[in-house]
């Protein structure tokens, strides 16, 4: 366990003679010594260590931010407005507006995001196939963990649903920036199947970012 030596100062008065100036000084210069290495310079590596370098002590005992170590900043967004029909053979963003998070951290660090939602697959003739694939974007970065899905019923009409969940962690986000994490899709084949990303009362989309 770390620890902190006692503050010990060397004790040149007495109790019969008056203290010169050259005694007192070397008393307050030990602990002024004491206090600047021991005091602030452990204090300033605890707030270093615990929240980054962007951290600011404002010298007023008071909380600079809403959230701690303990409290971690999150923010969440739901939607069920609506599903989506899946359908674009780029990188593209599912809905910018609707299926996605946004944040502005408090404190410079990674973020966690997590998205979960439902995929429905409808065949429409006993020849095909689908193959579509998510990632997380905020524009600069995106997800390197993407998950595919590849379904081949060999029969047509049928339904199939897939509940999908996708994490990234979004690293070194700047303070006071706001910051908006997308769902992105890909569609590698589709052979009669209609895609659709299901975003209603009864299947909702649900995206959670948190501080790590």
């Amino acid at each position: 366990m770390a620890d902190i030596d006692d503050l010990a100062y060397t004790q040149t008065l007495n109790l019969t003679d008056e203290p010169t100036p050259d005694q007192v000084y070397a008393m307050l210069d030990e602990i002024q010594t004491y206090v600047n290495t021991k005091v602030k310079d452990n204090l300033l590596q605890v707030t270093a260590d615990s929240f980054g370098s962007d951290y600011a002590l404002t010298d007023n005992g008071v909380a600079s931010t809403t959230s701690n170590l303990y409290n971690k900043q999150t923010a969440t967004h739901t939607f069920t407005g609506g599903d989506f029909t899946i359908t674009s053979t780029n990188w593209a963003d599912v809905d910018a507006t609707n299926m996605a998070v946004s944040i502005t951290p408090e404190m410079q660090g990674d973020f966690k995001c997590t998205a979960q939602f439902n995929l429905q697959i409808v065949s429409t003739s006993a020849t095909n196939q689908a193959r579509v694939r998510f990632r997380l974007s905020n524009g600069t970065e995106s997800s390197d963990y993407v998950p595919e899905i590849n379904i081949v019923t060999g029969v047509t009409g049928s339904t199939t649903t897939i509940p999908v969940s996708l994490s990234h962690l979004f690293e070194d986000l700047v303070a006071d920036a706001a910051s908006k994490i997308k769902l992105q899709v890909l569609v590698v084949t589709r052979t009669n199947m209609t895609i659709t990303l299901l975003a209603n009362s009864s299947a909702t989309s649900n995206f959670l970012i948190e501080k790590v």
